[in-house]
């Protein structure tokens, strides 16, 4: 990433004192951007709001032309607004692009200068709202193996796109109608093909309450109960009411 800026950045980061400030936008897979500042108060850069509500802290910045993993590191902490423990367990902000540049916070006309662009890497977060997450640079993943092996277990995922299956005909809108944990609760039942077991090594995928938009599969199904048993618990409260989409 070339580090340009304008000459009144450059001058001012020549000077005997500076009033610098970092910035970062991090755009999940899904589309959602959440921008930060270690400054203390927010800033508007290019018409967009950096909020300071998350401290953090990279460290140095490391890159050469082999394609090796950066060694550099953002270490944080969790905002109930913001970033959160949850979100991070459920796998929201895996490989999220990552970009960050420097601005002089007391005369944003100077424009800016990018530091780094990269991808989030390993995760590590404490019980006491720390987290470090792992930057990866762009061309790292350039090093990964994406050639097809072939072998006796299918290495597609049912009705993706290697697979090309159409799960339309396995696929059913439910209502939660109890709930026991965050990785057992009961349904109603639409699916009049199902028997015990049948959602078995499935998806469900929630379409409305905490859990909104997140996917798990499923251990066990039992039809006379209608009981759904997840392979792991869910980040976030089940709420009654709560729509899924159980796929076989």
């Amino acid at each position: 990433m070339s580090r340009t800026a304008s000459a009144g950045l450059l001058a001012h980061i020549a000077g005997p004192t500076t009033t610098l400030a970092w910035c970062v936008e991090l755009t999940r897979q899904d589309g959602t951007v959440f921008r930060f500042t270690a400054h203390d108060a927010d800033l508007v850069v290019d018409g967009n709001t950096y909020e300071s509500s998350v401290g953090f802290n990279q460290t140095a910045i490391a890159a050469d032309g082999a394609l090796t993993v950066s060694n550099s590191d953002i270490t944080g902490f969790f905002d109930s607004d913001a970033l959160t423990a949850e979100d991070l367990r459920a796998g929201l902000f895996d490989f999220a692009e990552f970009k960050s540049f420097v601005v002089n916070w007391n005369n944003l006309a100077q424009g800016k200068m990018k530091m780094q662009r990269a991808r989030l890497g390993e995760v590590r977060y404490m019980p006491s709202g720390i987290f470090t997450v792992e930057l990866r640079g762009m061309t790292q993943i350039l090093s990964a193996k994406t050639n097809n092996i072939y072998r006796p277990a299918c290495s597609a995922d049912l009705g993706d796109s290697k697979c090309s299956l159409d799960l339309a005909p396995f696929t059913f809108s439910e209502t939660v109608t109890a709930v026991i944990d965050n990785s057992l609760f009961e349904i109603t039942n639409t699916n009049t093909l199902a028997s015990n077991g049948w959602y078995a090594d499935g998806l469900v995928k929630w379409t409305s309450g905490n859990n909104n938009g997140r996917n798990m599969e499923v251990k066990n199904w039992t039809l006379s109960t209608t009981a759904v048993e997840l392979k792991w618990p869910m980040p976030r409260e089940i709420p009654l009411s709560g729509g899924i989409s159980p796929t076989d």
